[in-house]
């Protein structure tokens, strides 16, 4: 059981997408900067992968690192995908892979995350994830980050 659509591994072709970011500081009070990192495709159409990340909270306010599954406790993980209830509805929180029109949605559960800044201050962003079906959804974008 899970709530990925996906019936198979998937590889995200990312050459028309773009990088924002957005920083959220110490969001939930526990000495550690939180960020939410964005594939989107220019138009808005099609895959979209997001990741909520955890850094350290030592002054330096960086995206930058090697990540793995975890949650808001946990320095340097990505916060694993989940659906949440409230009295408003029902809402995806964490990180996932999903479609502008959510016919297909994935929860990353498992994996890892690079995000490299390179000299010319570009970004180097790599993935290979598993959903809770252990579907893999791998992918690798380089450009320049926007802020969100």
């Amino acid at each position: 059981e899970g709530v990925s659509t996906l019936t198979e591994d998937r590889v995200v072709a990312l050459d028309e997408h773009q990088l924002l970011y957005a920083f959220y500081g110490d969001y939930y009070g526990n000495r550690l900067h939180n960020w939410i990192i964005l594939l989107w495709p220019y138009d808005r159409k099609g895959e979209h992968i997001q990741f909520d990340i955890m850094t350290r909270y030592d002054g330096n306010a960086t995206y930058t690192g090697e990540f793995t599954a975890g949650d808001m406790q946990t320095p340097y993980s990505f916060i694993r995908g989940s659906i949440v209830s409230d009295e408003d509805g029902q809402y995806m929180e964490g990180s996932w892979y999903y479609t502008e029109d959510s016919t297909e949605i994935a929860p990353f559960v498992d994996g890892s995350l690079s995000i490299v800044e390179n000299a010319d201050a570009t970004m180097t962003v790599t993935f290979n994830v598993k959903d809770d079906r252990g579907n893999t959804i791998s992918g690798t974008w380089s450009g320049m980050p926007e802020e969100y």
